[in-house]
């Protein structure tokens, strides 16, 4: 056999495979509709959040807080004398300290300062904005805040890593 026919059988067995294989590759009968798209996303996104609560309630188990939760899923404990809540539209001053699950810290305000934001206003994580109502002037608290209330599947491309469930130390220091 020489090399010219070789070639030939050669580029002939490569075609007879290529050719079996599409015959082999099964196309699917209909593309989803948008409805089963959603319906998709939407267990997936569940599945998400379920998975994660377990995790949260470990770690509230491994360090013995007794923490409630909310309809949203944002856990809390608040400590100190009830008096005024903050309300949506207050401007609030808080002092706090951000961790990941792991104890990493992402964020912390800077002693004897206060940041501020107006709830549910102002772009901080929608965890916040629903704890901070649930506080009044001079109480402390822990939160809990799951993804889906913080920076959800895109972290803050920051101190914050995608899919991040935040433990937020917080004190509301006033409203105005």
């Amino acid at each position: 056999m020489n090399q010219k026919t070789a070639l030939v059988s050669l580029i002939l067995l490569l075609l007879a495979f290529s050719i079996l294989s599409c015959e082999n590759r099964k196309e699917p009968a209909s593309k989803p509709s948008d409805q089963e798209l959603r319906e998709d996303l939407l267990k997936h996104n569940r599945n998400l959040v379920l998975t994660e609560d377990e995790r949260i309630l470990a770690f509230i188990k491994r360090r013995g807080w007794e923490m409630s939760q909310s309809g949203t899923g944002l856990y809390y404990q608040i400590i100190g004398e009830e008096g005024v809540k903050a309300q949506k539209g207050d401007r609030v001053f808080v002092s706090y300290k951000i961790q990941l699950l792991n104890g990493d810290l992402a964020y912390e305000s800077n002693e004897g300062e206060f940041e501020q934001f107006v709830v549910a206003q102002d772009a901080v994580e929608s965890g916040l904005h629903e704890g901070i109502q649930l506080m009044s002037v001079g109480q402390k608290a822990k939160f809990i805040v799951p993804p889906h209330l913080g920076h959800g599947l895109t972290g803050d491309q920051n101190k914050i890593p995608s899919n991040a469930s935040l433990v937020v130390f917080i004190k509301l220091e006033g409203i105005k």
